[in-house]
């Protein structure tokens, strides 16, 4: 034995929790998000978000980039990229 507990998590959708009400409203929060941007939609969790002291350039940044719910995975790995380019950058100065 490896030591190395085989735990094995769910997506909530696949769980008994996820419920067709939460299917609708998520295909329905994603609709939205196409029309509006993902910086008004989330205008209730920046207060929360600040407390973990990103800076406003960073937060700000990221929500700009993000075109829909779906693609913040991808807004995320653009911003890291970025932000290493510069770092390494700066560095090398």
């Amino acid at each position: 034995m490896s030591g190395k507990r085989n735990v094995k998590s769910a997506n909530v959708s696949h769980t008994e929790a996820y419920t067709i009400y939460d299917h609708v409203f998520l295909k329905a929060l994603r609709s939205v998000s196409r029309v509006f941007s993902v910086t008004q939609l989330t205008r209730p969790f920046w207060n929360r978000w600040r407390a973990g002291n990103p800076g406003d350039d960073v937060l700000f940044g990221f929500l700009g980039t993000i075109r829909n719910l779906d693609d913040w995975p991808e807004a995320a790995e653009r911003m890291i990229e970025r932000e290493t380019a510069a770092f390494a950058a700066e560095r090398a100065r």
